[in-house]
């Protein structure tokens, strides 16, 4: 399976416009169950490491959201590179 890209907004603001014409938006505020990160050893198909993170919205459901361990490194060096470790 390919990995799911990453769209990283160093600087949030706007970065969700296009969601405005969605049927349903859901804000998971600080009040909503722990996101759950877990590391997949072999999860691509290539063999390499895959990062799976799962959020509940509701009671009845889910979704889980599947990238490389690469992209999601990146992600977050470039994170720790703008704002550090706050």
């Amino acid at each position: 399976m390919a990995a799911m890209q990453i769209k990283l907004a160093l600087d949030g603001e706007g970065t969700f416009r296009d969601f405005r014409g969605m049927a349903e938006i859901i804000h998971l505020g600080n009040l909503s169950p722990p996101m759950r990160i877990a590391a997949l050893e072999n999860g691509m198909k290539s063999g390499r490491t895959s990062v799976a993170i799962g959020l509940v919205i509701g009671k009845r459901r889910a979704v889980i959201a599947e990238t490389s361990l690469r992209l999601f490194l990146q992600a977050a060096d470039a994170l720790r590179a703008k704002y550090g470790d706050e």
